[in-house]
């Protein structure tokens, strides 16, 4: 592919483009360029190259009869065949240096539908300008190794394609070209063709497959202030497939209102967009797709890729497909019946140092999903995804998400913020910052054994369910810094065998139900951190049904602030357990500050418990090791023990101590029943 690519940006050299050196592809790089590849081009400049004798004009008037096929037999290469009226013949071009100049009104009808309308069959230097060429099998051909310039040229009406190229042959293409109401392919380039458009004003419409297919190692080079305007074709607005290669530099693309996708690239196929403005929107499937090993790459981009208002997904990327956005802005909005963006089946999507927000709003199902082992990579660039009705984010299938480089995701007012499931995972790096806010259901989902790294800022504030729920065997490791805020539901929920560990900074603050809950065989630790749980409807911490927590600082310290919590400030039930270590502070919840039940044990060493509503430590037939630690000035009893529990208690400063005739007290303080 980067041979044949070489060989279009030479050509286009010597026809006047302004192609650099340093900006040619490298598709594949174990390809090389070899000696015949270099003879090959020096033979095409030369035969591209003109001829020595001055041209000679050959007028042809179609309306007095006249016939382009016999200005054809006595013509030399370098004539040109002035052309007016409208001709009734199939055109058969085998001589080198042929010009037809149709002035901008001649109208070329093909008799024979059968027959291209204009065929240029590997002749070289051959120039097509200010014609129409319509009524053939196809409107005009230019194959087997054929060169030739078209300018300002139509095709129309034709049975196939409007214009093809192929057979490693070579056109140029420049003015005003139009290929509408065809019965294929606007512009059909395959086995080998290439297509250099250089400023070309392109418009490809109302055709019965794509408006400009690429295809079977065709090749395209798009540059120089051209514009395309593709739309209203009845499959794709581009297509590119089959091992294709295409660069677009400098261009204007719109892919409006096409029956299928608007852009769309499949079986190992590369295309690279270079300062490129993009619009692709109301396409009646995806916006753009990559699929089957194809990679497309969008860099500096001149303005934000506008990808809306198609009836599927704005962007989807599946089956070993890869898509790199760099230096670009991307906005995908308003996609209808699916995800904005969909990345699958082992793909990938790299954003890398977009200059503003990537905007993922308004979708009709995700925001962004992530599925069956591919991955999702932001670096150095920032994404919105707001107002979907489903899920911001979903990443599932063992997939990944990662937030690198400085990064910032913000996701807002989805039904789920993050969703993470299926053994996947999300990565949020120092320095790096993930928003989930004002979602209707969660701010941040790991089901079914994923996973989330969260070593940068995390915020999940005001959603309408769990600030972060961590379920099924899923695991959350937060060594950054975490603000949980004011969620209707528990600030993080630990559910079903699941781990939560934080090492970092957290505060759990003002939720609707407790802020953290471990529960059915979950195990939480907060080790060398700091954290503040406050203000939240029920417990501050509630452990459950099995479950453990460790709050105990491993090598440094932790600091623990568990206050004003409405009900108790840690709650342990059925069968679970904590250890309380020192740095911890439990004060001015509604109810008890440390409260187990149920077979449930608590050990603490040098905490404080004081000025809770309720008891300071309240236990029922559970049991107490408590150690160098102050339960002083709680409401009720600051030690009540009841019910066969079973209480222990060195080297601490208590107010009052009550215990029932059936618990065992021992350590330095006996608690005689009151």
């Amino acid at each position: 592919m980067k041979r044949l690519l070489v060989v279009i940006a030479i050509i286009s050299m010597v026809w006047g483009s302004t192609l650099a050196w340093a900006q040619l592809p490298h598709f594949n790089p174990n390809d090389v360029l070899r000696a015949s590849d270099l003879n090959a081009i020096v033979s095409r400049i030369n035969a591209i190259g003109g001829s020595s004798g001055p041209p000679a004009t050959i007028s042809v008037n179609c309306s007095a009869g006249g016939t382009i096929g016999a200005a054809l037999q006595q013509a030399a290469p370098g004539d040109i065949i002035q052309i007016a009226g409208t001709c009734n013949e199939n055109v058969l071009i085998i001589k080198d240096g042929i010009t037809l100049d149709g002035q901008g009104t001649t109208i070329i009808n093909s008799p024979t539908p059968t027959q291209p309308t204009i065929l240029v069959d590997g002749a070289q230097r051959v120039t097509l300008q200010g014609l129409t060429a319509q009524s053939g099998e196809r409107g005009i051909v230019i194959r087997r190794t054929a060169a030739a310039i078209l300018v300002n040229v139509t095709a129309t009406g034709n049975a196939k394609e409007g214009i093809q190229v192929s057979g490693n042959a070579t056109a140029l293409f420049q003015g005003a070209i139009t290929s509408h109401s065809n019965g294929d392919d606007g512009i059909f380039v395959f086995d080998g063709g290439n297509a250099v458009f250089d400023g070309a004003k392109v418009q490809l419409f109302s055709n019965g497959d794509a408006g400009l297919n690429f295809n079977a190692n065709g090749h395209g080079l798009l540059q120089n202030s051209s514009t395309f305007d593709i739309h209203d074709n009845t499959n794709d607005g581009m297509r590119a497939h089959t091992a294709a290669g295409i660069q677009v530099q400098d261009t204007t693309i719109t892919l409006n209102h096409n029956g299928a996708r608007g852009l769309n690239l499949f079986r190992s196929t590369a295309i690279e967009f270079l300062r490129t403005t993009m619009t692709v929107t109301n396409n009646t499937m995806d916006g753009i797709g990559v699929f089957s090993g194809a990679s497309l790459l969008l860099q500096d981009a001149t303005a934000p890729i506008n990808v809306s208002s198609n009836g599927d997904r704005g962007v989807e990327v599946s089956l070993n497909a890869t898509l790199l956005l760099r230096n670009s802005t991307l906005t995908v909005t308003n996609n209808t019946s699916n995800d904005g963006i969909g990345v699958f089946d082992s793909s990938s999507f790299l954003i890398q140092n977009a200059p503003a927000p990537i905007t993922v709003s308004g979708n009709g199902d995700r925001g962004v999903e992530v599925a069956n082992t591919s991955s999702f990579i932001m670096q150095n660039s920032r994404l919105n995804t707001t107002s979907n009705t489903g899920d911001g984010i979903g990443v599932f299938q063992n997939s990944r998400f990662s937030i690198e480089s400085g990064s910032i995701v913000f996701s807002a007012s989805n039904t789920v913020g993050v969703n993470v499931g299926d053994a996947s995972s999300i990565g949020v790096f120092s320095g790096n910052t993930l928003t989930v806010q004002s979602n209707r259901s969660d701010g941040l989902l790991l089901n079914r054994a994923s996973s989330a790294q969260l070593a940068g800022t995390t915020t999940s504030t005001n959603n309408g369910g769990i600030g972060i729920n961590v379920v099924n065997t899923s695991t959350a490791s937060l060594p950054g810094t975490t603000h949980i805020q004011a969620n209707t539901s528990f600030g993080i929920q630990v559910n079903r065998v699941c781990g939560l560990l934080v090492t970092g900074t957290l505060d759990v603050l003002s939720n609707g139900n407790s802020g953290v809950i471990a529960d059915d065989g979950a195990a939480i630790r907060f080790s060398d951190a700091t954290i503040v749980i406050d203000g939240n409807t029920n417990n501050g911490i509630a452990v459950l049904r099995n479950s453990s927590a460790h709050l105990a600082p491993f090598a440094a310290t932790l600091t623990l602030q568990i206050r004003n919590n409405t009900t108790q400030g840690i709650l342990v039930q059925e069968h679970s357990s904590v250890r309380v270590g020192t740095g911890t502070v439990i004060t001015n919840n509604g109810d008890d500050g440390l409260q187990a039940r149920r077979s449930s044990e608590i050990v603490a060493l040098g905490i404080s418990v004081t000025g809770n509503g309720g008891n300071g430590l309240d236990i029922d037939e559970s049991s107490a090791d408590i150690s160098t630690s102050t339960l002083t000035g709680n409401t009720g009893t600051d030690v009540n023990a009841t019910f066969g529990s079973r209480l222990t208690l060195n080297g601490n400063t208590i107010g009052t101590i009550f215990c029932d005739l059936l618990v065992l007290s021992r350590g330095s303080t006996l608690c005689r029943p009151g």
